[in-house]
């Protein structure tokens, strides 16, 4: 037996690309033939540089805060909060878009500024 490993964030066409198999973080799995079970459960975070928060304080308002958007999530739109049984949704439109999880944990802890002009990138 032979392993050949090949990590990517984008979603592949399992027939078409000849994946035996593939490992998928999303709540979204489209309707086929194949077989899906469940791992787990990914959440996803609000996180940033201690940095930003420096400057910007504690992320009341995401349109006064400089966001990145992973283009590959379900959730590209709109980001869902829960407090307790409420659910808050925040439409999310940014300037610094990208589709490798990877890229983003690198801008974060890069102390990522994407504001030319002192503008939000994030707005709602």
């Amino acid at each position: 037996m032979s392993l050949d490993l090949q990590l990517d964030d984008r979603r592949v066409d399992i027939v078409k690309e000849g994946f035996d198999l593939a490992i998928r973080g999303s709540d979204r799995l489209e309707d086929s033939s194949l077989v899906a079970r469940r791992l787990m459960t990914l959440r996803h975070v609000v996180c940033a540089s201690p940095d930003h928060f420096a400057r910007h304080g504690a992320p009341q308002d995401l349109g006064a805060h400089d966001c990145i958007q992973f283009t590959l999530s379900g959730h590209v739109s709109e980001w869902e909060f829960t407090r307790g049984a409420e659910r808050i949704r925040v439409p999310i439109d940014c300037r610094y878009k990208v589709t490798s999880g990877l890229a983003i944990r690198d801008a974060l802890l890069a102390g990522f500024r994407a504001e030319p002009h002192s503008a939000p990138i994030c707005r709602r």
